[in-house]
């Protein structure tokens, strides 16, 4: 659970590198004096490797881009938190959720696109940036988002997320990882939000959830039931998302389980 601040450029610029990344607070990213546009997570190709990034429960505020997809790259954006994207305090000339491609100082090729299932997006000046549906997949299914989207997708609503509290960028600059921490209880969805239980296996929308898989139908600690059948998850295939970068599917492939103090069972 790393606290990324303050980047010019790109924060993680994971070009030709496959990538988990979960748990994370990353603030603010804006282009100051790079050649190309800057992302709090930037991905592409590299000595002929493609990087495929997966984002689980991270907060981003106050960014140029959330994250950039180029030279046929992919993305999927399981339940986050994205505020402020803005090309205020910087230099560029446009900013987005997901930017699709670098236009300066040369164009690149476009990223293969991007999924984003349970997230939470509050202010933004454009959702995808440097879209070109006839040659990416961006779907967006069960997001809050502050603006229409009219591509692939279904379930997201135009609504307010009721979080605790938005800051303004004075109030988001922090100087220790500890008070950078307060970013997950201002994020919080409050009393009424649409964004409780509304997410994969009954999570909260968003960014700020517990780590690791998502479990549903745990039986109450005391119970006459002699069976359960729990659901783990999250994980995705389809909808764009690439055989040849998500063999598997996008998300948690495989766990353990033990019952009390038993024994792990093989991966399953």
């Amino acid at each position: 659970q790393n606290v990324f601040t303050g980047s010019t450029d790109d924060i993680l610029d994971l070009d030709g590198t496959d990538a988990w990344i979960e748990g994370n607070i990353f603030l603010h990213v804006h282009r100051n004096g790079a050649p190309d546009s800057s992302a709090a997570i930037s991905g592409g190709n590299s000595g002929g490797a493609t990087s495929e990034i997966t984002l689980l429960g991270n907060l981003f505020f106050d960014c140029d881009n959330a994250v950039t997809a180029k030279q046929g790259n992919f993305y999927t954006l399981l339940h986050n938190t994205i505020v402020r994207t803005t090309k205020d305090g910087g230099e560029d000339f446009d900013s987005g959720v997901v930017n699709l491609r670098d236009t300066t100082p040369d164009t690149t090729s476009f990223g293969r696109g991007a999924y984003l299932e349970g997230n939470i997006i509050v202010d933004t000046e454009t959702l995808v940036r440097n879209n070109d549906p006839s040659g990416t997949t961006t779907t967006w299914i069960n997001n809050i988002l502050p603006m229409p989207w009219t591509g692939l997708g279904i379930d997201n609503p135009v609504v307010e997320p009721l979080l605790v509290h938005i800051p303004s960028v004075a109030e988001g600059s922090f100087d220790t990882w500890e008070e950078a921490q307060v970013m997950r209880e201002w994020f919080l969805p409050g009393p009424g939000s649409p964004a409780h239980q509304a997410g994969a296996l009954g999570r909260d929308l968003g960014g700020v959830i517990a780590p690791g898989v998502f479990i549903s139908g745990e039986p109450p600690e005391v119970t006459r039931d002699t069976t359960a059948t729990l659901h783990v998850g999250i994980l995705r295939t389809e909808h764009g998302i690439p055989l040849s970068g998500f063999p598997l599917g996008s998300g948690f492939t495989h766990y353990r389980w033990r019952l009390d103090e038993g024994e792990w069972s093989d991966a399953v």
